[in-house]
């Protein structure tokens, strides 16, 4: 037999003990982390064997979703999410593991002038001058640019200009990259379509992305991989690569 035939062959050669390790792993996903699961999903799944099977939502819909009647594996999504499905008993808490950190920046359309948010000033500015704001304003963004609006004592000239992003779309970053709005502010991501301007450190408004795993799993040691996974360094330059920060150590 020719070598090239040997190695196909041994291509079709399944680990009878890796096929009975190997599990599907339903997760509750928040639409955020998407495109870092994107990426490094099929790096989990070809490392492990696990498959991963994704229901994308809002994230504060999560809760929501899981739905008592149907088995889940992971939810994944904003801290405070998580913490009140593990509350409520759906999620273990000695599970919850910090997947990504993200920062508030300010999104504007590609070759346009990013904005100065350097200074409270330019922050300011940037809000007056802007013909549509993007935001949702249930998130932590909409409650940081609420409190600005209220300290700069602007409210009343720019919130007639904010616009809140359809479930769905790509939240309020999509609706810049589509022009439906001049600027958005959330929760830092690279949307293709956009350019971001960040806040410095000393004003910025950080919200964690965690996951846990749910308390009906079948699938427990295959869920703690899925977050080593994420806490590897193989995972961080993806996760930078998005805008966000890997997760912290304790």
């Amino acid at each position: 037999m020719k070598f090239g035939s040997l190695v196909a062959g041994l291509a079709f050669i399944i680990d009878p003990a890796a096929i009975a390790q190997a599990a599907e792993i339903k997760v509750l996903g928040a639409a955020f982390l998407r495109p870092v699961v994107d990426e490094l999903g099929p790096q989990f799944e070809q490392s492990t064997g696990h498959k991963l099977a994704i229901k994308w939502v809002p994230g504060p819909a999560i809760g929501r979703e899981a739905d008592p009647g149907e088995r889940f594996d992971v939810a994944m999504s904003q801290a405070t999410t998580i913490d009140d499905m593990i509350k409520t008993g759906k999620l273990d808490h000695t599970s919850r593991a910090e997947l990504a950190r993200a920062g508030l920046a300010v999104a504007v359309h590609a070759g346009a002038p990013k904005p100065d948010v350097t200074s409270v000033e330019g922050f300011k500015r940037a809000l007056l001058s802007a013909k549509s704001i993007a935001i949702s304003p249930e998130s932590v963004s909409g409650a940081y640019l609420a409190e600005q609006l209220d300290r700069f004592g602007i409210a009343s000239e720019v919130k007639p200009k904010i616009i809140s992003p359809p479930v769905n779309t790509g939240g309020a970053f999509g609706m810049v990259a589509r022009g439906s709005a001049e600027i958005g502010v959330a929760a830092a991501a690279v949307v293709p379509g956009t350019e971001l301007a960040r806040f410095p450190a000393e004003r910025q408004r950080y919200q964690a992305f965690v996951g846990a795993i749910g308390t009906s799993t079948k699938e427990p040691e295959a869920a703690k991989e899925l977050f080593k996974f994420f806490a590897s360094e193989a995972a961080a330059p993806v996760i930078k690569a998005k805008g966000m920060e890997p997760p912290h150590p304790n």
